[in-house]
């Protein structure tokens, strides 16, 4: 009888799915699955979307991708913008490229490629492609646009090393928020640049806990460029010098 009340109550079995996935990544997640798999709610889109999620979150991407399909196959199962959110994050995981053309076709035949998370999260993960071809025609086809649609887009061009187009692009963002601060710094720490990355810092307006971590980071790359090319003897340990003195951390 209570088993029954169980599989019969979406709410219940999702949470129930939830708590198995994240109890245990091992053995939880195969819990989770064996009670989804018996449940008579299976094409429901909630509960589904919990399921395909909760495979996520133990990296098993591949076992999300293979969910969806078998869900369309053999169920009713119709899936919204969070399943297809989630599915465009695990192809841009996975780095398979026909699975996230895949599931953009599905996405424009659902008639969801208007919806704000579903192109914002496809533009991310044709970032991580590096196929910024199809990341931009998807952000400038966008009817409308977030602070995370936009540092997706730059994301992808600074991962293609394309840092004149990240660059004019963040200066064009109409809002910037802290984690498109981030990204360009992490762009300009990892360039060497460490004066653009400073006087991107400058500009943020966040707590000082953000400011110590950043000043952190620095001095420990700096400290790490100094210690590594100084046993060489060239002239890379005056350069780690020039560095310091040139953004003010000594």
């Amino acid at each position: 009888m209570l088993r029954n009340a169980v599989e019969n109550n979406v709410n219940l079995l999702t949470k129930l799915i939830s708590s198995f996935s994240i109890s245990d990544p091992v053995t939880g997640i195969t819990h989770a699955r064996r009670v989804f798999d018996k449940s008579p709610q299976k094409d429901d889109t909630f509960l589904c979307n919990t399921m395909i999620k909760s495979h996520m979150g133990v990296r098993q991407f591949a076992e999300s991708i293979l969910l969806y399909r078998d869900l369309l196959r053999h169920t009713k199962f119709e899936p919204d913008n969070y399943t297809f959110s989630s599915l465009s994050k695990c192809c841009g995981a996975r780095l398979v490229l026909w699975e996230g053309l895949e599931i953009h076709n599905h996405v424009l035949k659902r008639g969801f490629s208007s919806n704000l998370y579903v192109a914002t999260s496809l533009v991310d993960m044709y970032g991580k492609f590096g196929e910024m071809g199809f990341a931009r025609k998807m952000f400038d086809e966008m009817l409308e646009r977030s602070s995370v649609s936009w540092t997706a887009l730059i994301g992808g061009y600074l991962k293609c090393g394309c840092m004149g187009i990240a660059e004019e692009l963040f200066d064009a963002m109409p809002e910037k928020d802290e984690a498109a601060f981030n990204v360009m710094i992490d762009a300009y720490v990892k360039k060497g640049d460490m004066v653009s990355a400073n006087s991107l810092n400058k500009q943020t307006s966040h707590s000082g806990t953000f400011q110590s971590y950043f000043i952190l980071f620095h001095i420990y790359t700096s400290l790490n460029l100094f210690v590594h090319i100084g046993k060489d003897g060239s002239d890379h340990e005056l350069r780690g010098k020039r560095i310091a003195n040139n953004t003010g951390y000594r």
